[in-house]
């Protein structure tokens, strides 16, 4: 991420640049939590200096002011984000609950990507979409801020023995490639429905975690269906989170 100084000339120049690119809605700009930690505590120093300037804009203007939000990947960042200072000036963060297992993912052992509660493993873990938002609440974003995403891609394996088709067991690989994104253990939601009926495969809502998976005697894939979709939607009224997001695909 730039310097101080240069967060200040970009902010400067960017609400005069998106309202020249003649948007005829109000207009969102989205910055993504950087992974490196060196990066971290300069974040809301780069959203307040645009916030500044979306008011100023604004004022100036009399036009609608332009929305501001963030992604943050980690759980990890809850301890070196200034939470309470972002929460301020942003008007959506959107948390980023899956594809947290990858501990499990690295070793083969069967995981779901994508768990409402308990954990990839299917044992206790912090992560799961519950917690994750949890988590960022308590490190000072207002829920009425937080947004919770949920792919629609499943995460997959080729089975190492036909009969242990249960989470935390040992697969023989990642899934085979999918045919839309090329990429191995990574199946869009079309592309698995279709699996699942051309397969016959077994489908299963496992209460733990609050999420499906499906399986053959050589494939397993984990997934959100509209089972866990309503599940997670509730989860957000009960809590009173802002809401939660479908991402689409992997690219």
């Amino acid at each position: 991420m730039a310097a101080v100084h240069g967060i200040k000339v970009f902010a400067a120049s960017i609400a005069a640049k998106l309202r020249g690119w003649a948007w005829r809605h109000r207009c969102i700009l989205g910055l993504e939590a950087s992974a490196f930690r060196s990066d971290e505590n300069l974040l809301p120093v780069l959203l307040q200096a645009i916030r500044k300037e979306f008011d100023r804009e604004s004022l100036e203007t009399g036009k609608e002011r332009l929305a501001l939000f963030t992604t943050l990947q980690e759980t990890s960042q809850t301890s070196s984000i200034n939470g309470p200072a972002l929460g301020l000036v942003v008007d959506i963060v959107h948390a980023v609950s899956y594809d947290q297992g990858n501990t499990a993912f690295a070793t083969l052992h069967i995981a779901h990507h994508s768990p409402l509660f308990g954990g990839p493993l299917g044992i206790p873990s912090k992560a799961n979409l519950a917690q994750v938002l949890q988590d960022w609440h308590q490190a000072g974003i207002p829920k009425a801020k937080l947004v919770g995403s949920v792919p629609l891609y499943g995460r997959g394996w080729i089975m190492g023995n036909s009969n242990d088709t249960f989470l935390g067991a040992f697969s023989a690989d990642q899934d085979l490639p999918s045919v839309y994104t090329n990429t191995s253990g990574y199946w869009p939601y079309y592309e698995l429905c279709q699996h699942i009926r051309q397969d016959n495969a077994t489908v299963v809502f496992d209460q733990r975690i609050a999420a499906s998976y499906a399986f053959t005697k050589t494939w397993w894939v984990g997934y959100n269906d509209e089972q866990t979709l309503r599940g997670q939607g509730s989860l957000g009224e009960q809590k009173r989170i802002r809401r939660t997001v479908c991402e689409r695909c992997v690219s």
